[in-house]
């Protein structure tokens, strides 16, 4: 029998590893799920984008805002793709951030659907 943990229990868990060295780790209230067109961030949504790639255990560009901003611009001309954000609740400190775009189909299958953007 698998035990299932509870989100709540998840995102309250001790942290461990690199983010609790750095003191980036931290438990957090309830959390939201918001969607949001690339066209529509306001300039503290672009400024917790930043920050959130800034914290990421692992560096990467494809996490900067700088870079997907313009992968979205040329590879997403008409904005159909939504960036998925999970944030705080209480403080909306952004906790997580994909860009998402729909797809007609789950393979074979004639299904609307969402999928993890990529270019």
């Amino acid at each position: 029998m698998v035990e299932q943990v509870r989100f709540e229990q998840f995102l309250n868990a001790q942290p461990i590893g690199r983010a609790e060295a750095l003191g980036l780790a931290r438990s957090v209230g309830e959390v939201r799920l918001r969607l949001a067109p690339f066209a529509g961030l306001t300039a503290r949504d672009l400024q917790q984008w930043q920050e959130l790639g800034d914290a990421a255990e692992t560096q990467s560009a494809f996490a900067q805002p700088w870079f997907m901003q313009h992968s979205l611009a040329h590879c997403d001309p008409g904005g159909t793709a939504l960036l998925a954000i999970v944030e705080e609740a209480a403080t909306r400190a952004w906790l997580g951030m994909l860009p998402l775009v729909r797809a007609g189909r789950i393979g074979r299958l004639p299904l609307p659907s969402w999928h993890a953007w990529s270019h």
